[in-house]
Formats: C-alpha cells, structure tokens, sequence
C-alpha cells in the first residue's frame, strides 16, 4: 500500500509536524508555524489557496539530513 506522503512535493503544516516530531498534535503544529514564520524551514503558499502554507520536500530533506532517513522517517510515521 503506498503513503499518501510519497509522491508528494509540499506537505502541510500538519503533515510536516507529523514527519519532524512524530505527533501533529496542536502544539507540534504550532511548533511547525512557528519555525515557518521565524523563516527557519522554507515554506511556499499557493494564490487562491484560502491562504494555506505548505513545506516543501526539498525543506524537510535539508532539516532531516539526508534522502534516506527522511524515507525511512515517512515509512515509520505511515505504519
């Protein structure tokens, strides 16, 4: 079965807590916000989104380290 995380360029904010911390709970996401809007992890948002902000793979893989540990992090949080 594949993840809904694979194919993916952006993850929400949400998703990206979930893939950095291991929790999406509420103060894991404001953690992700918080890191967005201090400029430390790269985010995007698309016009005509209702405002929405997204992380970008290339952003995560630079947080995690390498391209390995990223996959091996997403496989974890799936299961």
């Amino acid at each position: 079965m594949k993840s809904h995380f694979e194919p993916k360029l952006a993850f929400t904010l949400k998703e990206a807590a979930k893939i950095i911390f291991g929790s999406d709970s509420r103060s894991e996401y404001q953690k992700v916000l918080r890191l967005v809007k201090n400029k430390v992890i790269e985010s995007i948002t698309f016009p005509g989104n209702g405002g929405r902000v997204y992380v970008p793979r290339k952003a995560l893989l630079q947080l995690m380290g390498d391209e390995e540990n990223f996959d091996s992090l997403i496989e974890k949080i799936t299961k």
